[in-house]
Parts: structure tokens; C-alpha cells; sequence
């Protein structure tokens, strides 16, 4: 029994890092060498509207996924640690910090 719950606990972290993984990708690609966030520029932002929502749906629904009952038995997740809720940002971070990187190399040398 012990053995299932971390496997299931395994799982969840790797499917949330996945969620986590696809928004700082759709971040990313959103522009090609201006920068979302401003740095080394002008900032994009976020004017796509039905894109930050689909990023609250998607964080919402991961939650749910990992929290509520019901949906734990349909995805076959487990209730996680913050600890392991939370180590995923530090790729988000990482994703959209060389992303910027990248587009202000990008734009100097245009």
C-alpha cells in the first residue's frame, strides 16, 4: 500500500511539473525576440486574455488533480507535499529566465 502511494505521489509531481513546464513554454514562445517580462526591453505582457485564462484553467484543474478525491481516482494522482507543489516554479523560473536571456541576445544581434 505504501508503495502505491508513492508511486501515485511520483506521478503527480511529474504531471505537475508538466503543467508548470507547458505555461512557462506558452510564456516563452508567445513572442519571438521581445521580451514578456521587460527585461532588455519594452514588456509584452500578457494581452492574449482567453491564454491567461487557459492558465487558470490549467493551473486549477492540476489542483484539483492533485487534491480533490474525486479526481485523484479519475488521474490516478496523489496528494502531494508544498515542498513538491512549489520545486516545480524554480523551472517555470529557469524556462522564462533563458527564454529572456535568449531574446535580448537575439534582438542585440538583429
Amino acid at each position: 500500500m505504501e508503495d502505491e502511494l508513492e508511486n501515485a505521489q511520483g506521478m503527480t509531481v511529474y504531471y505537475w511539473t508538466l503543467v508548470v513546464g507547458q505555461i512557462a513554454a506558452a510564456i516563452s514562445t508567445t513572442t519571438k525576440l521581445q521580451s514578456v517580462f521587460g527585461v532588455g526591453g519594452p514588456a509584452y505582457g500578457f494581452p492574449n486574455t482567453m491564454l491567461n485564462y487557459m492558465f487558470i484553467f490549467e493551473i486549477a484543474l492540476g489542483l484539483l488533480a492533485i487534491y480533490w478525491k474525486p479526481m485523484q481516482g479519475i488521474f490516478d494522482t496523489a496528494t502531494i507535499p508544498t515542498q513538491s507543489l512549489c520545486e516545480p516554479l524554480c523551472a517555470f523560473v529557469g524556462i522564462c529566465l533563458v527564454d529572456e536571456v535568449r531574446k535580448m541576445y537575439g534582438r542585440r544581434s538583429a
